[in-house]
Order: structure tokens, then sequence, then C-alpha cells
């Protein structure tokens, strides 16, 4: 969903007065609540959300007049309802009665509402996935899901235009052509010139395929804009109802593409939530269920042109003065991990499937970094700590006495441990999907395992040492003690013993090793393995 917006004061008086809950009709909502999006002011409002249509003019969506808008919002209602019949229940004018802002009723109509029920916030799919409560299955149902409206979707010459050569290279390039202004604010001028390359090769090798596609079926009138935050669980996640909404009206240009299109929007979603292992879950099941073996080879290049869309759209967001500083930035730094993605995970700017060796001492910062890495290169991130409880039974936040050579940390255990992560990025190398192995890697031997491994299945590979001051690790481990969703069990203790075992990682190539200062910004340490990545 859009983020909450509290700056009221910069918000236009039309939507200002409909933050009072005297505006509603009876019964009328407790308290009302506004999110936006770049285009929509969504209105949440007891039981039922009210989205209105901003007057914008961004070239690919035009609302700049209360007919369009209106025309708009019966047409999203239209659209919507193919997947979310009790969800979009109409459109219901906005008028002024008595100098007053009020849903429906008698009064002068000055714009229009889409009605909707509202959906359960904790079934959202980005809450679910924030929980952890998102599993292989239920990307498999979504996938099963997505797959069946696939099957019945309106298709013919009048959508298949738009999956034609031509009409993909209008798409993209416009889109390319949209983001320039943002180079050097949340896209530097060298990514954007890679991503604008990477496109035009792509395009010209791949027009056979596409043109086949076209004229085979394969372009579809979608949904368009499936990521995360347009999916709903209703009920428990192993087995609720999958609810899709909030589909494009506005451009059928987007909204009717190539299958691989609409598949690569959730799938690059996902993978920006560091959620590679659900992406391929998502993927395999969607081409089982569809029978479509060529969408894989198209896939690659839709989540570069959907994880620049979304930048774009952050972007966006963070030049809209009415958000507030904060959340500016917050937006500004959305949009330059969309575009990170983009380039270093799909456009080729790092190799794909990489091996990353994150090593380093208790609280040096690995984990965090393992995990953004996930959300800017697609990759898997094995932890340690969480295979090492797996084996041994536990759950991941289960604590045990850390003391050294002792129940879970005896040399077996390690040694099972160490044995369980080769194996695990095996396996996923294997699928073609990156991985981080995220462990102290203190011991030579155990990295030079991991250098063989790459070595056999003949994948780029890249070591990360991760260190930051004693100063610095010793104040994570105690706040680490307190927090109850931790991982971890090492202490001040564990951490001076592992320094005292500490193996230099001196045979490491100058050309595939990377020392990295977690204890300042975390930006620098991302960029600088980004770059690292980039050259290999």
């Amino acid at each position: 969903m859009p983020e909450p917006d509290a700056t009221r004061d910069a918000l236009p008086p039309l939507i200002q007065g409909l933050l009072d809950p005297a505006a509603y009709p009876e019964p009328r909502p407790p308290a009302v609540e506004l999110r936006q999006t770049h285009i929509s002011y969504v209105l949440l409002a007891g039981d039922r959300v009210y989205k209105i249509k901003k007057p914008v003019d961004l070239g690919f969506v035009n609302y700049s007049t209360p007919a369009r808008r209106a025309a708009y919002a019966r047409r999203e209602v239209e659209l919507n309802r193919r997947f979310a019949p009790d969800v979009y229940l109409g459109v219901v004018p906005i008028v002024v009665r008595a100098g007053a802002v009020r849903i429906g009723g008698p009064g002068r109509v000055v714009e229009r509402a889409v009605l909707m029920r509202r959906l359960p916030e904790e079934g959202m799919l980005p809450r679910l996935l924030e929980r952890g409560e998102v599993t292989a299955a239920l990307a498999a149902r979504i996938a099963e899901r997505l797959a069946a409206f696939h099957a019945t979707a309106a298709r013919g010459p009048h959508v298949a235009r738009y999956g034609r050569p031509a009409g993909v290279r209008r798409i993209v390039e416009s889109n390319l052509k949209r983001v320039e202004p943002f180079v050097g604010r949340t896209i530097d001028a060298e990514r954007y010139a890679h991503l604008t390359a990477y496109t035009a090769s792509f395009l010209r090798e791949q027009q056979p395929l596409l043109r086949q596609r076209a004229a085979g079926g394969y372009v579809h009138d979608g949904h368009g804009d499936l990521h995360a935050a347009s999916i709903c669980v209703l009920g428990p996640p192993d087995q609720g109802e999958i609810v899709f909404f909030d589909c494009i009206d506005f451009a059928p240009w987007l909204r009717c593409t190539d299958v691989a299109a609409e598949v690569a929007f959730l799938a690059m979603d996902l993978d920006r939530y560091g959620r590679a292992d659900l992406t391929s879950a998502f993927v395999r099941a969607f081409v089982a269920a569809s029978g479509d073996a060529e969408l894989p080879t198209l896939l690659p290049f839709y989540q570069s042109y959907r994880a620049t869309v979304r930048g774009l759209v952050a972007s966006i967001a963070a030049a809209e003065t009415s958000r507030g500083a904060a959340e500016q930035e917050t937006q500004a730094s959305l949009a330059r991990a969309y575009f990170d993605l983009a380039d270093h995970a799909y456009a080729g700017a790092a190799p794909r499937p990489l091996l990353l060796l994150l090593g380093g001492l208790p609280a040096s910062g690995k984990s965090t970094l393992a995990r953004t890495l996930a959300g800017r290169l697609a990759l898997v991130p094995v932890n340690s700590d969480v295979v090492r409880k797996r084996l041994a039974g536990l759950a991941p936040t289960t604590r045990r006495a850390s003391a050294p050579n002792q129940d879970i940390y005896t040399p077996a255990a390690s040694a099972a441990t160490y044995a369980a992560l080769l194996a695990e990025a095996r396996d996923w190398l294997a699928r073609g999907v990156s991985v981080a192995l995220d462990a102290s890697y203190r011991h030579a031997a155990d990295r030079a395992a991991v250098l063989a491994l790459a070595d056999e299945l003949g994948v780029p590979w890249l070591a990360v040492e991760c260190r930051a001051e004693p100063a610095v690790t010793r104040a994570r481990l105690a706040a680490r003690a307190a927090d109850p969703s931790a991982v971890s069990d090492a202490d001040w203790r564990i951490y001076k013993q592992l320094a005292a075992e500490w193996e230099p990682w001196d045979e490491m190539p100058a050309d595939h090793y990377l020392l990295v200062d977690t204890g300042s910004s975390l930006d620098t340490a991302i960029a600088a393995v980004l770059t690292a990545a980039r050259g290999l």
C-alpha cells in the first residue's frame, strides 16, 4: 500500500476537507488516514477506501481534468472487477455542501472517488513478507492464481500490438526517457547509460522472439502493476484467498503486455524484498501452470524494466514537496535501490549467478550487509546461525548458551554447518540464483571450500571481509542481547575467542577480495560491493 503522509498543510483544500470524519456518510469512520501514490490520494475511512486521482499529467498518465478523472475512475472499477469484484464497489461523487466537502448527497460535484471495500492490512503481501510469513507454497499459489487469470485474459490483434518489438521498444525507451531528469539525483550517469545500452541490445537481439510471442497469443490484457503491494491474502497465508487489486486503468500499453512482463513485476519485487528464494518458487510454479517454457528467456529484461519503472515512481515521489523532507529522502533511497536492482541483478552490470562470501567476526555487520545486498543483487542470503540452529532442530531466534565448543557450537556442529552452507549454495547456483554465504569464515580451510565450489561450478565469486572497530562491535553485541528477534548467540567473550583464532585472508587474490568497514555508512559498504561485483 502507499505510505502514510503527515504533511496536511501542503495538501489541496479538497483533501484536507476529506480528512474530517464528518465528510463521510453514516456510519462515519472514527478517523481518516491519508496515503499517497504519485498519482492518487487514498483515504482509509473505517471499512471503506476512497481513492481520488491527482490532477497530474505525467505523459504516461493524464488525469489533468475532472472529466478525465471521472472517466478513469469508472474504468478502474471496471478493470479491477476482473480480479476483485467484491472489493470494487463503484464510483461516488465528492460534493461541496454548505461550504463543506462531503462524500455523496446533494451539493455541487467537484470530484469523483473510487469506492472500495477495505482489505485487511495484515493480509497485504508486503506485511506478510515483513513478518516472514510468505512461503514457497504461497508464492506458488499466487503464480497459479495469476496463470488461471491469464488463461482467459483478453488477447487478440488489438492487444498483441503492444507486445510486438516496436510496441515494447516504445514503452521501455519512453520509460528510460522519463528517468533521464533524475540522473545525478536518484541514478548515476554510468548506471543510466548501461541500462540504456542493455535495453537497446536486448531489443535488437530478441526481436524474433518478441514477434513470435505476440503472434502466438502471449500478449494479454492483464493487471499491469502486479507488485507485492497489489496483492492481499484473506485469511491464513497457507490457505487464504488471494486477491489482486489496483491494476492500471490509465494506459492500455502498460497493462497489455507479454505475460513475461506481468510475471516479472512480482518476481522483481520479491527480489527487492531480498527473497530471491520466493522469486524462484513463483516463476517455476507459473511456468509449470502455464506451460510457457520461453518465459525465463525474457524475464531478466522485463525485470530490469519493471525495476526501472519503480525507480522512476519513487523518484517522482521524492520530488513531491507535499511529502516532507524525511519521506522525500526515503523515496529517493528506495529509487536508488530499484535502479541498483535493475542494473546489477538483471541488466548484467554484475554477473549472474554470483557467489558472495561474506565473512567477519561477530557483529561485524556481515548479516546486515548480506540482507541489504539481497535486495540489490537478487540473491539468497544463507546465514550460518540460521543453518546451525536448523540442523539442531531449533527456531532461528532460540537462544543457546554461547560457551565455546559446547552444545551446538562443537567442532563437529560447526563442520556440519559449513558443509550445509556449501550444499545450499550449490543448490541455488545450479538453479542460476546468486547466493551470499554469511558466516565468520575465520578459518582458511572453510574459505578454500567456497572457492573450490565456485571453481567447480564455473561461477564468478567475490570474498568480502567485514570489519568494525571493537567498540562498535561491542555495542552491537550488547544491543543484540536485548533483541528477542536476534539470531546470533555470540557475546563479547565469543568475539574475543574468535578474534584470537582469526586466520588472515591473505590467500585471497586482490581482484576477488574486498575489505569493507561496516562501522560507518552502510550505503558506502553497499556501493563498494556493487562496484567490485561489476568488475568481476
